[in-house]
């Protein structure tokens, strides 16, 4: 499932000190839109 690796990245991403920019916000919200 798409939406679930793009979660599990973005929670990746926050654990690892990289903080989410709009380019990964707007990933997301393409994410949840389509699911």
């Amino acid at each position: 499932d798409q939406l679930t690796e793009a979660e599990s990245i973005f929670a990746t991403m926050k654990a690892s000190d990289c903080f989410p920019d709009v380019v990964t916000y707007t990933t997301l919200i393409h994410a949840y839109s389509a699911a």
